[in-house]
């Protein structure tokens, strides 16, 4: 897809782990004096795959500039804000966030203050930003809560894709059986996150 927004010849995708090719694999191959690369990570927090992992790796070639992270800024948070809120039924409400954990408090300290901003403005009784180790906290405090026939429960995975986290914070929380629950989809399944993240990207291309 990025391909075809930016009409590039030359796009390559790369892995930090697990899958082929690696950052470094790609990067040797590709690397070419007085060239310049555009390397985009394709992450939602600025955590340790990208102030480590990516940037040891790049920092060993000249003219490759590296572009930010998504991060939740006031767009994100905005474009959640209008799907979720079409969706929602009842007055009373919970919000619940939740990410991979990290070894950074800056990535807490980022989700803490996005839940913080979008439960106040979908009018939120209360909210919870968590990790997916953090999970069984919450169920306690929302199993023997009051009224849950009558609250809405709003639960916003921050992943990137439909993967095996991503699915596991949904299993636990179905769990509850809330009567009414709305759960937003990955970032990479939302046509608008995609091109907020298209024209970032275009934005910030040498």
């Amino acid at each position: 897809k990025a391909s075809k927004y930016f009409k590039f010849q030359n796009c390559y995708k790369c892995f930090i782990e697990k899958n082929n090719p690696d950052i470094s694999t790609c990067l040797s191959s590709l690397y070419q004096k007085n060239q310049i690369i555009n390397f985009v990570p394709i992450l939602i927090f600025p955590g340790n795959h990208y102030l480590i992992d990516i940037k040891s790796e790049v920092k060993r070639y000249d003219k490759i500039h590296i572009h930010e992270t998504i991060n939740l800024d006031e767009e994100v948070r905005k474009i959640f804000e209008e799907k979720i809120s079409q969706k929602i039924k009842s007055k009373r409400r919970i919000l619940i966030t939740a990410c991979s954990k990290s070894n950074r408090k800056s990535v807490y300290d980022i989700l803490e203050e996005y839940t913080k901003k979008l439960s106040k403005s979908l009018k939120c009784h209360y909210q919870f930003s968590i990790d997916n180790t953090e999970t069984d906290f919450v169920l306690r405090e929302l199993i023997n809560l009051s009224e849950k026939e009558k609250t809405e429960l709003i639960l916003h995975p921050i992943f990137l894709f439909d993967g095996f986290l991503y699915q596991s914070i949904l299993g636990h929380f179905k769990k509850l059986n809330f009567q009414n629950i709305t759960i937003t989809k990955p970032f990479m399944q939302e046509k608008e996150i995609l091109e907020f993240v298209f024209k970032k990207i275009n934005h910030n291309l040498i």
